[in-house]
């Protein structure tokens, strides 16, 4: 989550990646960056482009691309929103499966 002062850095950054990376030509205007009430953004932004094909040029281009070794960016059709929005945001710890070793068979 990024304020207002680095919101302009962030997305000249994405605009620089999808350049580099795609060779796709993004306006700043078409970003959106939902802020909550503390003016800092909410961990994701909405990006606006001119047709299916440049989205999942974008999408294939960026989703998983490393900024530095703490920030990887993901990206996520708007179709797909609706499955993430109702994911519980309470961590819950995995349980721990027993350790057995693997059988192995040979075949010749």
């Amino acid at each position: 989550m990024v304020g207002p002062d680095r919101a302009d850095k962030l997305i000249g950054a994405i605009i620089k990646a999808a350049q580099n990376q795609a060779g796709l030509r993004v306006s700043r205007d078409a970003f959106e960056m939902p802020q909550g009430e503390d003016e800092k953004s909410k961990g994701y932004l909405f990006v606006t482009l001119s047709s299916t094909q440049e989205a999942v040029v974008f999408q294939r281009a960026l989703h998983g691309y490393a900024f530095d070794k703490r920030h990887t960016f993901s990206v996520v059709p708007f179709s797909d929103v609706d499955r993430y929005d109702g994911l519980d945001e309470t961590w819950v710890e995995p349980a721990v499966e027993d350790w057995a070793p693997k059988v192995r068979t040979a075949f010749y």
